[in-house]
Order: C-alpha cells, then sequence, then structure tokens
C-alpha cells in the first residue's frame, strides 16, 4: 500500500466507496465523480503502477478477465451493447481501468475533467441496483 495513493486508501477503506464486485486481486467500485450512471473503477488490490504495461504478463491476463466480468454486469444491468474501455495514467499512480456504459444519445466523454461528487448514498442505491439484476 502507498499511504499517498488515493486508491490504495479507497481499498483501505480510509475513503468510503461502493464496491459492485470483488476478488482476491481487484474490486470494482463506482466512480465516486460519475460522467454518467454505472462509470465504475477496476482497481488493483495490490499497488502497481499505472503503466499497466509494466505488469507481469499472468497478472494482466486476471486484469482483463475481471475487468470483462465487471463489463457483463454493467451490460446486463444497464441494457447497453458497449461499455468503453479506458487505461489511463494521467492522474492516479495505481492501476485502474475506467468503464463508460456507452448509450446512444450521450456522445463520448472521459478524461479528467472534473464531474460533480456523487452522494454515497446515491451510490449505493444504483450497486444494489447492479446486484439485484445480476443475482
Amino acid at each position: 500500500m502507498d499511504p499517498n495513493c488515493i486508491f490504495c486508501k479507497i481499498l483501505w477503506w480510509e475513503i468510503p466507496s461502493v464496491k459492485i464486485r470483488e476478488n482476491d486481486d481487484f474490486v470494482a467500485i463506482l466512480d465516486a465523480f460519475p460522467n454518467r450512471k454505472g462509470m465504475t473503477l477496476v482497481l488493483s488490490k495490490d499497488h502497481y503502477s499505472s503503466d499497466i504495461f509494466q505488469l507481469d504478463n499472468d497478472f494482466l491476463a486476471k486484469y482483463m478477465k475481471a475487468t470483462k466480468e465487471v463489463v457483463g454486469l454493467l451490460k446486463k444491468w444497464l441494457n447497453v451493447e458497449k461499455v468503453w474501455l479506458i487505461i489511463e495514467w494521467l492522474e492516479v499512480d495505481h492501476a485502474h481501468i475506467k468503464l463508460y456504459p456507452f448509450y446512444n444519445w450521450m456522445w463520448f466523454q472521459t478524461g479528467v475533467w472534473s464531474w460533480p461528487q456523487e452522494s454515497l448514498e446515491n451510490l449505493n442505491i444504483v450497486a444494489n441496483e447492479i446486484k439485484d439484476r445480476n443475482s
């Protein structure tokens, strides 16, 4: 754990978050500053560089498999055909994948722009919808 990393702080519950999926190596949380409903981050539980191409090939394969499972949940829950996957290392140096559900009526908008922070209450409502529709 890197004590200065915001994602490590989230993983160690120093900062609240809303999980929608978890396994031994990864956790998927709803983005606290979403630009669309269901925007999700898939984080490595251990602190790795955001440059995921530095990761061991076996670990990277596990990362993609875990992300694919989360995409399946989002597609089913949101009734969307596509979920965009973005890997960036602009702001937080902790391996993370951003997932953006694609809505036909919404133009593609991602990145590091400031979005209003969503309340934990509203994020929990979204998480419960995901869990209810995928159980």
